[in-house]
């Protein structure tokens, strides 16, 4: 098993657990979520996306190598994110993950927080990110009525 798919199986496995999915079922249609099982899925893959991210920013190795091990954890968790029945509840899914990875690499540039601290600033990007993906998709504000 090469790295990259060991990678995506690792990062995968556990929401497609979450969604009751099989990776070797035929295909069949796709039921869809529940509104809090979609959540819980969403929360899940940007958690494994968060982690993913700090792993690669945690590693004694060059920017180069950091910058696309991102990358890759974010072709996953938007892959993850995709093969939810009806696809990621926000289209900007990817554009929020996107920003979870800035703000995560942010954490790990500022040399002045203890590592407390920046597991702190993490959790508080994970967060945000968790809240802008689980929120239920706005609604077109009513029709005006016309007044007699």
């Amino acid at each position: 098993m090469n790295a990259t798919k060991l990678f995506a199986t690792v990062l995968l496995a556990p929401a497609l657990v979450l969604l009751g999915c099989d990776a070797y079922s035929d295909g069949g249609a796709a039921s869809e979520l529940e509104p809090t099982a979609r959540s819980t899925a969403l929360a899940a893959i940007v958690d494994r996306y968060a982690a993913c991210c700090s792993d690669c920013l945690a590693e004694p190795t060059s920017a180069t190598n950091k910058e696309t091990c991102k990358l890759n954890c974010e072709a996953v968790a938007v892959t993850a994110g995709e093969q939810l029945p009806g696809g990621p509840a926000d289209p900007r899914f990817t554009s929020r993950l996107h920003d979870l990875g800035g703000c995560i690499h942010a954490c790990h540039e500022d040399r002045r927080l203890s590592p407390t601290d920046r597991a702190t600033c993490e959790l508080t990007c994970e967060g945000a990110t968790e809240v802008t993906v689980t929120a239920p998709a706005p609604t077109a504000p009513p029709a005006p009525v016309a007044l007699p």
